[in-house]
């Protein structure tokens, strides 16, 4: 049996803090959301299984969401002045494992100093019956978190076809696929596409992840009751 994600008690801080971000420049959201990733991370989880599994798990990403930036996010070095992305883009469906794989890009871009006015390269890949809420949460994602997304209506290889031929710089992106997915068991954290699929690496950040430390994670920072 899954066991269940119930940490109600450890949010009296998270909750005090002002959630209502829509208001906020970009900047700001990345500060206040990277300080309460250092809040669950810093969290004492000792007699937590659940909380100190998703904290290891976290590390874990982030990691490979450094390498990543390393391989392919910078043009110039993390030291110097407005580093800028270069050759990664983040594929994005409103979904909370892609939620959870936004919220620890944005923080590792924070933390490394490597925000820049450029937005987010950002892939959306829309399904042919879309539901309006998805839609207006991508939309809500990009306005908050400095997305700039390419919608784009078409059957998953075709779509991201499409993207790589509007966006030719782009070598990598980095997808929110868990190990339960379909096709997700064999992967690795970094697997060049196959298959007929148009080339470029595709980074899984969190493909080890449980779906009990993803909404670990959605709980922490009061997204829980977001109608994914």
């Amino acid at each position: 049996m899954s066991p269940e994600v119930n940490h109600s008690g450890n949010y009296d801080q998270i909750n005090n803090r002002e959630n209502n971000l829509d208001k906020d420049s970009p900047i700001t959201v990345y500060n206040d959301l990277a300080d309460r990733m250092d809040d669950f991370l810093n969290a004492d989880a000792e007699k937590d299984s659940i909380r100190k599994g998703t904290q290891d798990k976290v590390r874990e990403s982030l990691y490979v969401i450094g390498k990543a930036l390393e391989d392919y996010g910078y043009n110039l070095t993390l030291n110097q002045a407005h580093p800028r992305f270069d050759s990664l883009a983040l594929s994005f469906n409103g979904g909370k494992d892609c939620l959870v794989l936004l919220l620890l890009y944005i923080y590792i871009l924070h933390r490394q100093g490597g925000y820049s006015r450029r937005k987010i390269p950002t892939c959306f890949v829309t399904p042919p019956q879309t539901f309006e809420e998805i839609d207006e949460f991508v939309t809500e994602c990009a306005e908050r978190y400095a997305l700039d997304v390419d919608r784009i209506s078409l059957p998953m290889k075709l779509a991201f076809t499409k993207y790589l031929e509007r966006n030719k710089q782009i070598k990598a992106v980095l997808v929110g696929t868990r190990r339960t997915d379909p096709h997700g068991e064999f992967l690795t954290h970094f697997d060049h596409t196959d298959h007929g699929w148009p080339e470029f690496m595709r980074v899984h950040p969190v493909i080890n992840w449980h779906y009990w430390e993803i909404w670990d994670v959605c709980a922490f920072y009061g997204l829980s009751d977001i109608s994914f």
